[in-house]
Formats: C-alpha cells, sequence, structure tokens
C-alpha cells in the first residue's frame, strides 16, 4: 500500500512540478516579448519626435503646401506606428500578468500536493507507531504471562 502511495503521489508531484517549470518557461518568454515592446515603442516615439522636430525645423524655412502636406504625412505614418507599437506592448503586459497568473496558479498546486504528500506520509508514520506500540504491548503482556504461568509452576 505504501509503495502504490508514493508511487502516484510522485507521479502527481512531477506532473506539478513539470506545470510549474512550463509556467515559469512561459512568464519568461512572455517578459521577454514585453521588452522587446517597450524596447519598439520607445524606439517608435524617439522616431516620431525626431520627425516632429525637422518638420518644426522646415516650417521656419517657409515651405509649399505640398512639402507640407507629405510632412504631415510622415508624421501621421510615425504616430501609427508608436500606436500599434503601444497595442503591442499592452497585448504583451496582458499576456506576461496572465502568465505570472497561471505560474502563481501552478506553484499554489505544487504547494498544495507537497503538503498532501506530507500529510499522507505522516498518517502512515503515525498509523505504523500505533501498529508496532500494539504488537509490543501485545508481547510484553505475552512476556507478563509467561512470567506469571512460570511463577505459578
Amino acid at each position: 500500500m505504501v509503495k502504490r502511495f508514493e508511487s502516484r503521489y510522485r507521479q502527481i508531484q512531477r506532473i506539478r512540478e513539470q506545470h510549474e517549470d512550463a509556467a515559469k518557461t512561459q512568464l519568461a518568454a512572455r517578459n521577454s516579448e514585453l521588452i522587446d515592446a517597450q524596447q519598439k515603442e520607445k524606439a517608435q516615439e524617439h522616431r516620431l519626435q525626431e520627425v516632429l522636430r525637422n518638420v518644426s525645423s522646415q516650417m521656419l524655412f517657409g515651405v509649399s503646401g505640398g512639402f507640407l502636406g507629405s510632412l504631415l504625412k510622415e508624421v501621421e505614418v510615425h504616430e501609427q506606428a508608436v500606436a500599434e507599437c503601444r497595442k503591442l506592448r499592452i497585448d504583451a503586459e496582458r499576456e506576461s500578468e496572465f502568465a505570472a497568473a497561471v505560474l502563481k496558479a501552478a506553484t499554489v498546486e505544487l504547494k498544495t500536493v507537497n503538503e498532501l504528500v506530507n500529510r499522507e506520509k505522516a498518517e502512515h508514520r503515525i498509523d505504523m507507531f500505533r501498529k508496532e506500540d500494539i504488537e509490543l504491548q501485545e508481547q510484553a503482556s505475552q512476556a507478563w504471562q509467561r512470567k506469571r504461568n512460570e511463577a505459578t509452576v
């Protein structure tokens, strides 16, 4: 019975450990994606600022309507790129938060399984101690009976 118990719970424990390891790996990957998205967003914001500085410097020199239109189109393109990067960053943050929640749940499950294994082992040890105690009491009782019988003979 003990072997079966240990085998079953060890198998569950190994599965939970694998689940936790997979969750850690997923969280690391999502955090990496988040960092990448943040860097891309900063780079796009920096490019937009450069374009805006360029537009403002061109405006000082006076520009034609067509050239102004192309400058404004360039600003619009960079603003869209920044908005797309921001959306990617927000999505990466959500994915990272979800991965963190999955890891937390996996850790709690593993902790629960470990506590269950420890509790079952403790209960098994207590049962074994009780059985051993009963056997010792029986042996002591039998020894006492033999001594008593020997004394009366």
